[in-house]
């Protein structure tokens, strides 16, 4: 949950804009490979009100492979800055600095410039430009109303109504996302109407994602909610979720995602991923099936909930469905190479940017295991899991470290930590480093070839479970047992090296 938070707060500032006005025709639009530009200067009025300049960073979403990466840009001392990064087609970032947070666009083979200057009193002066035409107050703007409307726009259901039916739940939901325009009105009355829709998709297909997929989950926690307002003496009614039917997903046809005006937004892909994910639609993975009996197929269980039964929403389904594929870190078979290719001729980006992945997950598995060992889950229940991985080491102290690849805080936690393993690599000390599904697996196992050690991949229930049984509400968080298997310390938030050493120096005499 606290990774699906942060993904939210991450990609809610990413658009991939293939179109603008949802009211116009829809078009079929076309995915453009090539090399954005980003580019700038920082400068002040005087040395005393320039701040202290630190890298910046920003994301960009890939729709054809579900992912976004990330990237950090070095401020020259000169105050210059300049990066170029692959995109798919046109697309809308956030930029995050500590002086600075603010939406830019990026084109295919072309250059946004940003240039930011602080005056003598300190305040900030931005302008931008790039090949959009879009002003940089129209970008703050964007990021203003987004934020405001995310804290600030109610779409949770009241406690009381905990028992909500799925189509009830639907009806509730569906009404308040419906009405967003209405608040973004309230509070940008001055926005332009283009920038307006921009905002406007962007909210609708999030409040989509995060909350009519989230039925079960949304349930349970205002039925949480109530029960600890109330007191303790009072009868409350039973929770009775039910389980969303197929007819529940209706609700997809008022995105009418073969838009590219609903298409273009950050939150597509999670739509996509959450297709593949509901029981109830039963999606197949494409394996080495034809692409086009995968399509029909497809398209027969979904056309009546999205409302059409062809167009770039399919086919970047069936996109979606190969990097899926090898998000599992399972290469593609020659057929499928065949069929890529095939299928996507009309869209060279689309099998171009498949098959390089490929290439990249085949590297990565072909590369020889040094210094690391990749573990299978024990098959036990899961309350017993962490002590089934600690009995796998026995007569060791045992130092497990949870992260992600995406936590900065663990990445630097295990910096902090590393002197310490080297100086204890010949003591009765083994070092476990877990994570879960939320770590893509194509960058953890480069990550976990820097690491070194003990590795093992949970999948998100078993992770959920052991951070209820040890009450982890974040991460890095650590366990340590001595060893006789019995545990030490527990702690959550990133260790200094001093308290590593001072903990473990005992425990491995």
């Amino acid at each position: 949950m606290k990774r699906a938070i942060y993904i939210l707060c991450i990609c809610l500032s990413i658009f991939m804009i293939l179109g603008c006005d949802k009211n116009a025709s829809s078009k079929y639009p076309t995915i453009e490979y090539g090399i954005a530009k980003f580019s700038g200067k920082i400068t002040a009025e005087d040395s005393t009100s320039m701040p202290k300049l630190e890298d910046m960073e920003f994301f960009v979403m890939n729709n054809i492979l579900a992912e976004f990466k990330q990237y950090k840009i070095a401020i020259n001392t000169d105050g210059t800055f300049s990066i170029e990064v692959p995109v798919i087609s046109d697309a809308w970032t956030e930029l995050y600095s500590k002086f600075l947070k603010i939406i830019i666009p990026l084109s295919p083979n072309d250059e946004t410039i940003l240039n930011i200057h602080f005056d003598k009193n300190g305040e900030r002066h931005v302008s931008m430009q790039s090949i959009s035409g879009y002003a940089a107050h129209d970008m703050i703007s964007i990021k203003e109303a987004i934020h405001i409307t995310t804290r600030n726009y109610k779409t949770y259901p009241d406690s009381a109504d905990y028992n909500m039916s799925p189509e009830e739940f639907k009806s509730f939901i569906s009404n308040r996302i419906s009405r967003i325009p209405n608040f973004i009105d309230s509070i940008k009355p001055d926005m332009p109407d283009s920038i307006k829709r921009l905002t406007i998709n962007e909210l609708q297909i999030f409040y989509t994602y995060a909350n009519l997929f989230d039925y079960t989950r949304i349930m349970q926690r205002t039925h949480d909610i109530y029960v600890s307002s109330m007191d303790t003496t009072v009868v409350i009614e039973p929770l009775n979720i039910q389980e969303p039917n197929r007819a529940y997903y209706s609700f997809l046809k008022d995105l009418n995602l073969n838009d590219p005006a609903y298409l273009s937004t950050s939150w597509y892909c999670s739509i996509l991923a959450q297709i593949f994910k509901t029981e109830a639609l039963n999606i197949a993975p494409i394996g080495d099936q034809n692409p086009n009996e995968w399509m029909k197929d497809t398209s027969e269980k979904l056309k009546d909930l999205v409302g059409f039964d062809s167009g770039l929403f399919y086919d970047m389904l069936l996109s979606n469905s190969y990097a899926r594929q090898l998000k599992s870190m399972t290469p593609f078979s020659d057929i499928q190479k065949t069929n890529i290719k095939t299928y996507f001729e009309q869209q060279p980006a689309v099998s171009t940017i498949l098959l390089a992945e490929n290439e990249e997950i085949m590297t990565i598995l072909n590369k020889k295991n040094t210094g690391y060992n990749i573990n299978e889950t024990p098959d036990v229940s899961e309350d017993k899991i962490i002590e089934s991985i600690v009995a796998r080491y026995p007569n060791k102290v045992v130092f497990i470290d949870f992260w992600a690849t995406w936590c900065a805080p663990c990445l630097k936690g295990m910096k902090e930590i590393e002197p310490l393993k080297k100086k204890l690599k010949d003591s009765d000390i083994v070092f476990v480093y877990i994570t879960n599904e939320s770590s893509p697996q194509k960058l953890w196992r480069e990550k976990i070839a820097e690491i070194g050690s003990e590795h093992y991949y949970l999948k998100d229930e078993i992770w959920e479970s052991i951070s209820e049984k040890f009450k982890f509400d974040g991460i890095p968080a650590y366990l340590i047992y001595d060893k006789n298997g019995k545990l030490a310390h527990q702690q959550v938030g990133m260790m200094k090296a001093e308290k590593a050493e001072s903990i473990t120096t005992k425990l491995v005499k």
